[in-house]
């Protein structure tokens, strides 16, 4: 989907007079129209954006995932990319860069910082993988904004465009909180919402109107409210639960406030309730007790087992959600070393409740590629699908698992390990097909893709060239093989370099480096740490 093959309305534009506006903002979303429909984090960047008088701020999107991209225009008003002041790409997904110099090469934009002329837009990139670590993005973005964009966003922008009638000045940039600016940045803080219910949430939110399916938002016809941010569980594994530390609740009053004014801007009756860390929110119960109230239907992500209750699960099923989708991620032995404590029986008995309660589908996510995994945790992730099934009295079709290679991310505990071969990967994911196959239906992403995620997650702004070199092919599969022949770069070889120069250092967390080598010692020994949400001294953060 493009702006070319968009035909159809879509709810809750916002359009400005471009002539009289001071600063124009392209918000690009590296990937098709559906993917950014359906991101309420691109909705809040647009939204926010667009509160202030001065700032037009238009959309951007992808018409394919690989290959020739045509010369990219805004969806509301078909303006060339180049016309724009800023250039502000929203990325969630590190598979997703090769995209941003796929966009910016198509819009005759230099996708090299250092090559660019005069007149040229301000590249700025910000997401949860660049606020992990910008470094890959380094001779691409002008800027990368590390952290939440509420506090200083809008800030940037302004900025961003005084700095355009003179790139000399983009060092200034750096003097605004949570930005990275290539060159001239030594060491660059996070920046996040200390209280979520003074923070901008969109309460009328882009939904498009057809009866077609495709251009539809993943959730279907549903407007989305941020519930929690952050996480205070803290597997070992999890960008999001390390990165955007501390956990935080939306209080329940200010919640129904967005509730009410959001089905009503965006006139809906469905909800997707969106958290890292949903089930630990002390009123979801509550929350989906006025939802019925309200008649509406409620679409939920993936919650815990050890945290989710059978009332809540009960209301679920009475506000239309068909799914139950938890992460067992391994065997018990395993999920231990990654600091989930969560017992198979624990597992069964909760899916059990949840279709006895209505709940028709169950989805299991699991990893492999953990260091210290033997055949026998496979076997247990097999013979705990098995007897999900068998108990529960499901069909196949009913059973989903999502296998994928654990991909160690920078800042977590996690990030001194060197992901695994692709060839033992491909081994260890035909035996997981295999054995688990005759009970679900399996999916997952390919080890060729984890090992560019890898490279791309932990890696430094040398692969600036690699990506931009990757793009120009088209992107895909095959531009990456090229790129990384081309540049002669072993994925093992490469990372162990990487976990000695830790690149990522340039951005600060606000977690403790001794607390994360603490963590993963503990990963080693198979050590537990109980779960935060209060104030502590231990990661730093609160």
């Amino acid at each position: 989907m493009s702006y070319k093959l968009i035909k159809f309305d879509e709810r809750n534009v916002v359009k400005k007079r471009l002539s009289r506006i001071k600063v124009k903002v392209a918000l690009c979303y590296p990937s098709i129209y559906k993917v950014a429909i359906s991101s309420l984090g691109y909705q809040l960047l647009y939204f926010i954006l667009n509160s202030e008088p001065e700032i037009a701020c238009e959309r951007v999107v992808l018409s394919t995932l690989s290959g020739r991209e045509p010369p990219p225009k805004s969806i509301e008003s078909s303006v060339p990319l180049r016309e724009f002041d800023v250039v502000l790409f929203s990325a969630h997904y590190e598979l997703d860069y090769v995209n941003i110099a796929r966009i910016l090469v198509s819009a005759g934009i230099n996708p090299s910082r250092r090559e660019r002329k005069e007149n040229d837009p301000i590249v700025i990139v910000g997401g949860p993988p660049v606020t992990a670590n910008p470094r890959p993005l380094e001779n691409i973005a002008d800027a990368c904004f590390i952290g939440e964009a509420e506090p200083s966003l809008i800030e940037l922008v302004y900025e961003a465009a005084e700095v355009k009638e003179n790139r000399e000045s983009l060092p200034k940039l750096a003097e605004i909180d949570g930005t990275y600016v290539p060159g001239v940045s030594d060491r660059t803080e996070r920046v996040w919402v200390k209280d979520l219910d003074k923070a901008f949430h969109p309460t009328r939110q882009i939904l498009p109107i057809t009866e077609h399916r495709e251009p539809e938002p993943v959730f279907g016809k549903a407007a989305q409210i941020e519930v929690t941010r952050g996480c205070g569980r803290g597997c070992r594994f999890c960008l999001l639960g390390y990165c955007f530390r501390p956990y935080r609740e939306r209080s329940f009053t200010k919640i129904k406030e967005l509730v009410d004014k959001t089905i009503e801007n965006s006139q809906v009756d469905k909800i997707v309730l969106i958290g890292s860390s949903l089930s630990d929110y002390k009123n979801l119960l509550k929350l989906l007790e006025y939802c019925k109230e309200k008649e509406l239907s409620v679409s939920l992500p993936a919650l815990r087992t050890d945290a989710v209750e059978d009332d809540v699960l009960k209301l679920m099923a009475e506000l239309g959600q068909r799914t139950l989708t938890i992460a067992p991620e391994s065997s018990e032995r395993i999920r231990l070393k990654l600091n989930k404590p969560i017992e198979n029986s624990e597992i069964i008995n909760k899916c059990l409740s949840a279709v006895k309660l209505g709940i028709r589908n169950i989805k299991l996510y699991f990893l492999y590629g953990i260091p210290g995994e033997e055949k026998e945790d496979f076997n247990e992730i097999a013979g705990l699908v098995k007897e999900i099934k068998t108990r529960l009295k499901l069909s196949r079709e009913n059973i989903r698992v999502s296998i994928n290679p654990l991909i160690p991310k920078a800042h977590t505990p996690l990030q001194w390990i060197v992901i695994e071969d692709k060839s033992i990967l491909q081994k260890k994911r035909a035996f997981l097909e295999k054995i688990l196959k005759p009970v679900s239906r399996v999916e997952g992403y390919s080890p060729f893709d984890a090992q560019i995620q890898a490279i791309l997650s932990l890696g430094d702004s040398s692969l600036s060239e690699v990506i931009i070199y990757a793009a120009k092919l088209g992107g895909g599969k095959s531009g990456w093989r090229k790129a990384l022949s081309s540049f002669s770069i072993n994925p093992q070889k490469y990372l162990k370099k990487m976990i000695e120069l830790k690149p990522w250092s340039v951005v600060e967390t606000g977690v403790k480096e001794e607390y994360l080598q603490k963590e993963y010692e503990k990963f080693l020994s198979a050590e537990i740490t109980p779960a935060c949400f209060e104030k502590c001294t231990q990661c730093g953060v609160c």
